[in-house]
C-alpha cells in the first residue's frame, strides 16, 4: 500500500546480517508533509523527527539531518504499512531525497526468527523481482539448485 511513514533506528551501522528495529514511525504523506528534520537530542539520550512540513513540491519526501547526528549511529528512510523499505545511513548536515515509486521487491528463503526488517540475506541469495505494470501477483519458486522461478499470475483488472 501506499501508507508512507518517515522511520528511524539506532542499529546502528548498516552492515549484511543487521536486523533492523524501528524507533519511531511518523506517517507522511507525497502531497503534504513530506519533509522533517531527524535530530540527537542529548538531553534525553534518543533520536527523533522534529519540525515536520511541507517539502519542496509534492511526490518526493525529504530527511534532513542536523549537525547533532553522529555518523554510524542512525539510519533514516521510509516505510509502507508500518514496515521499513528503504535505509540510508545517517550522516549530519545531510538531506535525503526519496522518490517513490518503490516497488522493487525480492524474495529469499533461510530460517530465522521474524524480524522487522533484515539489511542483507544470511541464508541464500536475494532474487529481484521486476513488478510490471499491470501486474497484481508473483509466484517465486526456490529450485533445488537454489536458483529461483519469477512468474506474474494475475494482472491487474480496474475496480
Amino acid at each position: 500500500t501506499n501508507d508512507y511513514a518517515f522511520v528511524w533506528s539506532d542499529t546502528g551501522t548498516l552492515v549484511p546480517g543487521v536486523v533492523v528495529t524501528t524507533g519511531q514511525l511518523l506517517p507522511t504523506t507525497l502531497h503534504g508533509q513530506n519533509m522533517v528534520t531527524f535530530v540527537y537530542d542529548a538531553a534525553v539520550e534518543s533520536f527523533k523527527f522534529v519540525d515536520q512540513g511541507d517539502g519542496q513540491g509534492g511526490g518526493r519526501f525529504f530527511i534532513r539531518c542536523n549537525e547533532t547526528i553522529v555518523p554510524g549511529m542512525a539510519s533514516v528512510g521510509l516505510a509502507q504499512s508500518g514496515a521499513p523499505v528503504r535505509l540510508m545511513p545517517a550522516n549530519p548536515q545531510m538531506t535525503y531525497v526519496f522518490e517513490p515509486p518503490m516497488n522493487t521487491y525480492f524474495v529469499g528463503f533461510g530460517q530465522g526468527a521474524e524480524r522487522p526488517y533484515v539489511v542483507a540475506n544470511t541464508f541464500a541469495p536475494f532474487e529481484k523481482i521486476d513488478w510490471q505494470m499491470n501486474i497484481a501477483k508473483m509466484d517465486a519458486t526456490l529450485n533445488a539448485d537454489g536458483s529461483w522461478k519469477i512468474e506474474p499470475t494475475h494482472l491487474a483488472t480496474a475496480e
